[in-house]
């Protein structure tokens, strides 16, 4: 079919006029990356310590008769809202994991697993928080090796001693020991829910790798640090799963 000159010219104007068809060809339109969502930072993040657990370290000296009568005793509550924590039980066990959320002005632990809200909390101050019914307390701990908090050996035994027959010693917050002769490291024991923990312990050694093991009772003026003697030896384990205070080895008077 032919064309009059009117025709040819419309058809030009049609073509020239249809929008394109993308092709394969044809590259998508660029798009700017989405900037990454800054988590909320805590305002109450650190090491927090069960009131009760605190209270009767400091009253009886005893981490193993603490850890029998307190269940729910350190978290450590993160920098930010969408990192994961754990409550410990006992300083046994752990529970599943917890982030903070908020809503409104309250805040709360939620459990991933639960889903659902397994603490709220209530910040009464700087140092003091509610989480459910139970109140915990802000510590300023070191961490061990394994990112652990030395709890006792900041609110139990640091602190400069005098040695009875001569000499000063002095432990501080971070596992390390002056005076006690080769000694260089200790680490107070939290956990006693195994064979062979009956009395309070404190391990000693030369290195953080290499330690002996130590009985010990404690007031608020002294320590007194025992060899242990073993009263049931288990000959499969190759190990002692019972023991009370032996020889009395080291007597430590606070002075400071």
């Amino acid at each position: 079919m032919k064309l009059t000159l009117t025709g040819l010219f419309l058809a030009i104007v049609l073509v020239a006029c249809k929008p394109t068809t993308k092709t394969e060809t044809q590259p998508e339109p660029t798009q700017e990356a989405a900037a990454p969502v800054k988590a909320e930072p805590v305002p109450f993040a650190g090491d927090w310590l069960n009131e009760k657990y605190y209270n009767l370290i400091r009253d009886k000296h005893s981490p193993r008769d603490a850890q029998e009568k307190v269940e729910r005793v350190f978290i450590r509550i993160p920098s930010h809202m969408n990192d994961t924590t754990v409550m410990v039980y006992g300083f046994h066990e752990s529970g599943p994991e917890l982030v903070v959320v908020k809503k409104d002005k309250s805040y709360g632990l939620f459990e991933i697993q639960g889903d659902s809200v397994a603490f709220p909390v209530h910040v009464i101050s700087p140092d003091t928080v509610e989480l459910g019914k139970e109140k915990f307390i802000r510590i300023h701990s070191a961490h061990g090796s394994y990112g652990e908090a030395l709890i006792l050996e900041e609110i139990l035994f640091k602190g400069k001693y005098k040695l009875t027959g001569g000499g000063d010693v002095e432990f501080d917050h971070a596992g390390k020991v002056t005076g006690l002769g080769d000694y260089k490291y200790y680490q107070v024991l939290t956990d006693y829910l195994d064979a062979g923990l009956d009395v309070d312990q404190v391990w000693l050694g030369k290195t953080k790798d290499s330690m002996d093991h130590y009985g010990f009772k404690a007031n608020d003026k002294t320590i007194k640090i025992f060899n242990l003697k073993c009263l049931a030896y288990n000959k499969v384990d190759k190990r002692c799963d019972q023991v009370n205070f032996g020889k009395l080895t080291y007597t430590l008077t606070r002075i400071e």
